[in-house]
Protein backbone atom coordinates (compact mmCIF):
# COMPACT_ATOMS: atom_id res chain seq x y z
CA UNK A 1 0.00 0.00 0.00
CA UNK A 2 1.27 3.70 -1.08
CA UNK A 3 1.47 5.48 2.64
CA UNK A 4 2.34 8.82 1.37
CA UNK A 5 0.02 11.22 2.70
CA UNK A 6 -1.03 9.13 5.21
CA UNK A 7 -0.44 10.23 8.72
CA UNK A 8 -3.38 8.41 10.90
CA UNK A 9 -5.33 5.84 11.44
CA UNK A 10 -8.80 8.00 10.03
CA UNK A 11 -6.27 8.89 6.86
CA UNK A 12 -6.00 5.33 6.23
CA UNK A 13 -9.57 4.55 6.63
CA UNK A 14 -10.51 6.81 3.77
CA UNK A 15 -8.37 4.77 1.25
CA UNK A 16 -8.74 1.03 3.23
CA UNK A 17 -11.46 -1.62 2.55
CA UNK A 18 -13.95 -1.28 5.42
CA UNK A 19 -15.29 -4.62 6.67
CA UNK A 20 -16.73 -3.69 9.85
CA UNK A 21 -17.01 -1.06 12.65
CA UNK A 22 -17.02 -1.57 16.45
CA UNK A 23 -15.41 -1.18 19.82
CA UNK A 24 -13.65 -3.63 21.75
CA UNK A 25 -13.91 -2.75 25.52
CA UNK A 26 -11.83 -3.20 28.58
CA UNK A 27 -12.80 -6.43 28.87
CA UNK A 28 -12.67 -7.44 25.19
CA UNK A 29 -15.98 -7.77 24.40
CA UNK A 30 -16.99 -6.21 20.64
CA UNK A 31 -19.81 -3.69 20.59
CA UNK A 32 -20.79 -2.38 16.87
CA UNK A 33 -20.33 0.80 16.12
CA UNK A 34 -21.17 1.83 12.65
CA UNK A 35 -23.12 4.49 12.55
CA UNK A 36 -24.69 4.67 9.59
CA UNK A 37 -25.86 1.11 9.92
CA UNK A 38 -26.59 0.84 13.70
CA UNK A 39 -28.06 2.74 16.53
CA UNK A 40 -24.93 4.11 17.80
CA UNK A 41 -21.39 5.08 15.94
CA UNK A 42 -17.95 5.36 17.95
CA UNK A 43 -18.29 8.69 19.83
CA UNK A 44 -22.53 7.41 20.68
CA UNK A 45 -21.19 4.50 23.32
CA UNK A 46 -18.73 6.47 24.77
CA UNK A 47 -21.30 9.15 25.39
CA UNK A 48 -23.97 7.01 26.33
CA UNK A 49 -21.43 5.92 29.28
CA UNK A 50 -20.03 8.99 30.39
CA UNK A 51 -23.56 10.77 30.97
CA UNK A 52 -24.94 7.55 32.38
CA UNK A 53 -21.95 7.89 34.76
CA UNK A 54 -22.42 11.39 35.40
CA UNK A 55 -26.33 11.26 35.98
CA UNK A 56 -25.85 8.36 37.82
CA UNK A 57 -23.93 10.22 40.53
CA UNK A 58 -26.98 12.35 41.05
CA UNK A 59 -29.50 9.12 40.78
CA UNK A 60 -30.18 10.33 37.24
CA UNK A 61 -30.78 8.57 33.97
CA UNK A 62 -29.98 9.27 30.79
CA UNK A 63 -33.74 9.74 28.74
CA UNK A 64 -34.98 11.19 25.43
CA UNK A 65 -33.37 14.21 26.69
CA UNK A 66 -30.42 12.89 24.88
CA UNK A 67 -26.49 13.84 25.33
CA UNK A 68 -27.06 17.83 26.71
CA UNK A 69 -26.44 18.14 30.30
CA UNK A 70 -28.13 21.70 30.13
CA UNK A 71 -31.50 19.63 29.97
CA UNK A 72 -30.80 18.18 32.97
CA UNK A 73 -29.97 21.01 35.15
CA UNK A 74 -33.27 21.60 36.81
CA UNK A 75 -32.88 17.65 37.99
CA UNK A 76 -29.77 18.32 39.21
CA UNK A 77 -30.06 21.27 41.18
CA UNK A 78 -32.85 19.80 43.29
CA UNK A 79 -30.75 16.55 44.10
CA UNK A 80 -28.50 19.44 46.20
CA UNK A 81 -29.56 19.84 49.64
CA UNK A 82 -27.04 22.29 50.54
CA UNK A 83 -28.76 26.03 50.35
CA UNK A 84 -25.61 27.94 49.36
CA UNK A 85 -24.64 25.09 47.32
CA UNK A 86 -28.12 25.34 45.38
CA UNK A 87 -27.73 29.31 45.08
CA UNK A 88 -24.47 29.01 43.52
CA UNK A 89 -25.54 26.54 40.92
CA UNK A 90 -27.86 29.05 39.48
CA UNK A 91 -25.05 30.92 38.50
CA UNK A 92 -22.09 28.16 37.79
CA UNK A 93 -23.86 25.15 36.87
CA UNK A 94 -20.71 23.48 35.68
CA UNK A 95 -18.79 24.24 38.01
CA UNK A 96 -21.11 23.20 40.53
CA UNK A 97 -21.68 19.77 39.38
CA UNK A 98 -18.10 18.94 38.52
CA UNK A 99 -17.05 19.89 42.38
CA UNK A 100 -19.80 17.62 43.08
CA UNK A 101 -18.73 14.77 41.25
CA UNK A 102 -14.67 15.31 42.28
CA UNK A 103 -16.34 15.54 45.62
CA UNK A 104 -18.06 12.12 45.35
CA UNK A 105 -14.66 10.10 44.08
CA UNK A 106 -15.52 10.65 40.32
CA UNK A 107 -12.25 10.17 38.48
CA UNK A 108 -11.22 12.36 35.56
CA UNK A 109 -14.53 15.05 36.01
CA UNK A 110 -11.68 18.18 33.88
CA UNK A 111 -11.65 15.22 31.18
CA UNK A 112 -15.31 14.30 30.81
CA UNK A 113 -16.55 17.87 31.21
CA UNK A 114 -13.81 18.78 27.94
CA UNK A 115 -15.83 15.78 26.20
CA UNK A 116 -19.01 16.81 27.12
CA UNK A 117 -18.03 20.55 25.76
CA UNK A 118 -15.77 19.58 23.14
CA UNK A 119 -13.18 21.54 24.19
CA UNK A 120 -9.83 20.02 22.37
CA UNK A 121 -11.60 16.50 23.49
CA UNK A 122 -12.61 13.74 21.12
CA UNK A 123 -14.98 11.23 22.77
CA UNK A 124 -13.39 8.63 20.72
CA UNK A 125 -9.90 9.40 22.54
CA UNK A 126 -10.91 9.50 25.92
CA UNK A 127 -12.39 5.94 25.81
CA UNK A 128 -8.56 4.60 24.06
CA UNK A 129 -6.99 6.48 26.76
CA UNK A 130 -8.74 6.25 30.35
CA UNK A 131 -10.47 3.06 29.43
CA UNK A 132 -8.70 1.20 27.18
CA UNK A 133 -11.09 0.77 24.41
CA UNK A 134 -9.86 -0.42 21.25
CA UNK A 135 -11.51 1.09 17.94
CA UNK A 136 -11.66 -1.16 15.06
CA UNK A 137 -12.55 -0.32 11.51
CA UNK A 138 -12.01 -3.08 9.00
CA UNK A 139 -8.44 -4.57 9.07
CA UNK A 140 -7.49 -1.47 11.36
CA UNK A 141 -7.16 -1.63 15.40
CA UNK A 142 -6.54 1.86 17.23
CA UNK A 143 -5.12 1.63 20.96
CA UNK A 144 -4.10 4.49 23.27
CA UNK A 145 -1.21 1.79 24.48
CA UNK A 146 -0.06 -2.29 23.11
CA UNK A 147 0.63 -4.58 26.20
CA UNK A 148 0.25 -7.96 26.36
CA UNK A 149 -3.28 -7.38 27.85
CA UNK A 150 -4.05 -4.88 25.08
CA UNK A 151 -3.29 -7.62 22.47
CA UNK A 152 -5.13 -10.28 24.19
CA UNK A 153 -8.36 -7.95 24.10
CA UNK A 154 -7.89 -7.25 21.07
CA UNK A 155 -7.86 -10.95 19.87
CA UNK A 156 -10.84 -11.66 22.36
CA UNK A 157 -12.50 -8.81 20.60
CA UNK A 158 -12.23 -9.80 17.18
CA UNK A 159 -13.16 -13.46 17.91
CA UNK A 160 -16.05 -11.57 19.57
CA UNK A 161 -17.73 -9.77 16.90
CA UNK A 162 -17.63 -12.59 14.49
CA UNK A 163 -14.44 -12.02 12.64
CA UNK A 164 -12.14 -14.73 13.66
CA UNK A 165 -15.16 -17.44 12.30
CA UNK A 166 -14.39 -19.78 10.29
CA UNK A 167 -14.06 -18.76 6.36
CA UNK A 168 -13.22 -15.01 7.64
CA UNK A 169 -10.34 -15.27 9.35
CA UNK A 170 -8.39 -15.05 5.83
CA UNK A 171 -9.48 -11.47 5.54
CA UNK A 172 -8.19 -10.93 8.82
CA UNK A 173 -4.81 -12.08 8.66
CA UNK A 174 -2.65 -8.72 8.66
CA UNK A 175 -3.86 -6.15 10.95
CA UNK A 176 -2.80 -2.09 10.83
CA UNK A 177 -2.31 -0.73 14.33
CA UNK A 178 -1.85 2.94 15.48
CA UNK A 179 -0.88 2.64 19.04
CA UNK A 180 -2.11 6.73 19.56
CA UNK A 181 0.06 7.53 23.25
CA UNK A 182 3.26 6.77 20.66
CA UNK A 183 2.47 7.09 17.84
CA UNK A 184 3.50 4.43 16.49
CA UNK A 185 1.74 2.54 12.84
CA UNK A 186 2.24 -1.28 12.43
CA UNK A 187 1.49 -2.03 9.17
CA UNK A 188 0.75 -5.58 7.62
CA UNK A 189 0.46 -7.19 11.07
CA UNK A 190 -0.02 -11.09 10.94
CA UNK A 191 -2.94 -12.52 13.50
CA UNK A 192 -0.64 -15.02 15.00
CA UNK A 193 1.86 -12.29 15.81
CA UNK A 194 -0.78 -10.49 17.79
CA UNK A 195 -2.21 -13.94 18.90
CA UNK A 196 1.52 -13.81 20.38
CA UNK A 197 0.74 -11.13 23.12
CA UNK A 198 4.47 -9.96 22.76
CA UNK A 199 4.47 -6.54 21.73
CA UNK A 200 8.02 -6.62 20.97
CA UNK A 201 7.09 -9.01 18.32
CA UNK A 202 5.91 -6.03 16.34
CA UNK A 203 9.06 -3.80 15.92
CA UNK A 204 9.66 -5.42 12.01
CA UNK A 205 6.12 -4.04 10.96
Amino acid sequence: MNLIGIHTLDDLLRVAEIRGEYWIDESGSAMYADGDAGDKNHEGYVLERLYSTVLGEFGLDVDDRGFDLTKYWVDIKNTIQDDGLRQEFETNPIEVTKAILKENGLDEVDDIFKVFYSINADPREYALKHWGWKRVHGNNIETWILTPEDMQNIVRGLDDSGELDEGEEGDLEELNIEVRSTGKFYQNVPLHVLETGNPTALNSY
